[in-house]
């Protein structure tokens, strides 16, 4: 069965798809634009130093990672403020996808930074 069925849909439900919702749009609307900045400063603001190492590389692909997930929770947003009436049909399952394959990426490209931040802290002065 999916979250996004009208079995047993109440008025408390309603309540909380608008809240929810909102919550979705109001942080895609955020997000978005300093996900992007970010993505600005490491690709633009930082010529010299631009893929020079791998933290720069990761920082760049955490940024566009973080801007995919604001975009994609957007639909989820509008979708719960419909009545969790799907707002573009004939994406869902390739939404689903991105959306799934997002936060897993997301997690490795977190747990790469941290491996890198570690091994710099265990061997400070090695390339």
């Amino acid at each position: 069965m999916s979250n996004y069925t009208r079995e047993g849909f109440t008025e408390e439900h309603a309540t909380a798809d608008k809240v929810i919702g909102s919550l979705h749009i109001t942080c895609s609307l955020l997000g978005t634009p300093a996900n992007l900045v970010a993505l600005s400063y490491f690709l633009i603001g930082r010529r010299s130093q631009r893929f020079r190492n791998v933290s720069s590389v990761l920082y760049v692909l955490t940024a566009l990672q973080d801007c995919l997930i604001c975009l994609l929770s957007l639909n989820h947003g509008v979708t719960l403020l419909r009545g969790r009436d799907v707002w573009l049909p004939e994406f869902c399952p390739i939404l689903h996808i991105l959306f799934q394959m997002s936060q897993r990426m997301s997690v490795f490209l977190v747990a790469a930074l941290s491996f890198t931040r570690t091994f710099t802290l265990l061997y400070p002065l090695r390339k």
